[in-house]
């Protein structure tokens, strides 16, 4: 629907610093459709994809459905670090939460940022850049996206109004590459035929008339008072056992349990309890780096 992907486009360049033209704006009904769709077109069998660790689970989860061979790379306090014998093997892919790494909730250094897009320039790689909660920043400046950085135009950047709206809302966006745009438009039509034209209108007018600002502005301030409220109930309950992730961005908190507690059985005793908590290890695809 052409007034979604333009108020997309106006969106984006203002609030992510994207380099956006209207014409590269694919809407997707989902993350995981925009993922499967450049896994699809970007890569072959065997082709080696870059992926964080630990990692968000239905990305590995696409990439193993195409028949992908994932590459595990630690992330640190400045994301992403690929090891020696990491980089003398070039990815054909490059799966990055850079904004706010899922799970760990660490946000990518400018540093490493140009790294990455160096390689991907050198290499011929084409980096994933998967923005799925960075609209909630609750301190600080606002971060730019990835994709804004990458003059060599190599960044396939992603986002969803699942998030930000409701999970039932399944709507999600791409911004190709130029050079891409013609063989994402007739990928998408052709495998995966998307639809909702009445939700994208419905959507488009939501944006245009400045309720989706509005809507952003409230939930930032709801969600940034119970994320205070749920560090504060944490810290005062478990004391120095309270190790947290930063928290200045998202809508999830990571809480770092000491090494010989199980956290898989926590998960499940606080399911008793109605609480949804998911173990941190069950993200990890090879054992955690230790620092």
């Amino acid at each position: 629907y052409a007034p979604l992907a333009l108020a997309i486009a106006d969106y984006l360049r203002v609030s992510r610093s994207v380099n956006v033209l209207p014409e590269q704006v694919l809407i997707t009904s989902g993350t995981q459709q925009s993922i499967d769709l450049c896994a699809r077109l970007l890569a072959d069998t065997g082709d080696a994809v870059w992926i964080e660790n630990p990692c968000y689970w239905a990305a590995r989860k696409v990439f193993y459905a195409n028949d992908l061979k994932l590459i595990a790379v630690p992330v640190d306090d400045e994301g992403l670090a690929p090891s020696a014998t990491q980089m003398a093997t070039p990815p054909k892919l490059v799966y990055v939460t850079p904004s706010h790494q899922y799970p760990t909730g660490v946000v990518m250094s400018l540093a490493r940022r140009r790294k990455l897009l160096e390689i991907a320039a050198q290499t011929g790689a084409w980096v994933l850049e998967d923005d799925y909660d960075a609209e909630f920043r609750y301190a600080g400046r606002p971060l730019a996206s990835l994709q804004g950085l990458d003059a060599n135009e190599r960044t396939v950047y992603m986002g969803t109004f699942s998030k930000v709206m409701y999970p039932g809302l399944r709507i999600a966006y791409m911004v190709v590459p130029p050079a891409l745009i013609e063989p994402f438009r007739c990928g998408l039509y052709d495998l995966q035929r998307p639809g909702q034209l009445m939700t994208q209108a419905a959507l488009a007018d939501f944006i245009k008339a400045g309720y989706f600002a509005n809507h952003l502005r409230k939930q930032r301030l709801l969600y940034g008072t119970r994320r205070k409220l749920l560090s504060n109930a944490l810290k005062s309950v478990l004391g120095s056992l309270c190790v947290l992730t930063p928290h200045e961005t998202g809508i999830h908190l990571v809480l770092y349990l000491p090494d010989a507690v199980d956290d898989v059985a926590i998960a499940l005793r606080c399911a008793q309890e109605s609480l949804s908590v998911r173990a941190l290890s069950s993200y990890y695809i090879a054992p955690p780096v230790k620092k």
